[in-house]
C-alpha cells in the first residue's frame, strides 16, 4: 500500500531547528545553573567584582531564557496550527538582541581584562576591544531595527 500523503505545507524545516534550538537552550541554561552553583561553592573568597560579574550575567541569562520561553510559547503554544505565527516577530523577540549584546559585551570585557593582566601588553586587548565594541553596537542596531518592524 502506498503511503498516504496529506497535501499542505511541510513546515518541519522551519519549526524543527527552532524547537531544537529551544531545547538546547534549556539544556545549556541547566549547565549554567550548575556552573554558577559550583563557582559559588568552590571559590567563596574570589574577588567581589568577579562575583558581581558572574551573578549579574546569571541574572541576565535567566531573563534571556524567560523571553525565549515566551517566544517559544507564542509560536508553538498559543499559535499552534497557525502558520502566520511562525513568520511574525512578536514583542518577546525585541529585547533579545540587546540582552545578547550586554551579555556578550560583559563576557568579552572579562576576557579582555584577563588577557591584559596575563600579557601586560595592550595591542591584543585593544584589538579585541574594538571588535567587541563593533559587535555590541551591531547587536543594539539590530535590536532597534527589530523593534521598528514589530
Amino acid at each position: 500500500m502506498a503511503p498516504v500523503v496529506i497535501p499542505g505545507n511541510d513546515i518541519s524545516l522551519l519549526t524543527g531547528p527552532l524547537v531544537l534550538g529551544y531545547m538546547w537552550s534549556y539544556g545549556l541554561y541547566g549547565m549554567l545553573v550548575v556552573q554558577v552553583y559550583m563557582y559559588s561553592e568552590v571559590f567563596p573568597k574570589d574577588r567581589r567584582g568577579i562575583k558581581i560579574l558572574v551573578w549579574s550575567m546569571f541574572i541576565l541569562e535567566t531573563i534571556f531564557t524567560i523571553f525565549t520561553t515566551i517566544a517559544a510559547w507564542n509560536d508553538y503554544g498559543r499559535g499552534w496550527g497557525d502558520l502566520q505565527t511562525l513568520v511574525v516577530i512578536d514583542w518577546s523577540w525585541s529585547p533579545l538582541p540587546g540582552l545578547n549584546a550586554i551579555l556578550a559585551g560583559m563576557a568579552q570585557s572579562f576576557y579582555i581584562w584577563r588577557i591584559w593582566s596575563l600579557m601586560n601588553a595592550l595591542w591584543l586587548p585593544i584589538g579585541i576591544g574594538c571588535v567587541m565594541v563593533m559587535q555590541v553596537t551591531t547587536a543594539f542596531y539590530f535590536g532597534a531595527v527589530v523593534r521598528f518592524f514589530i
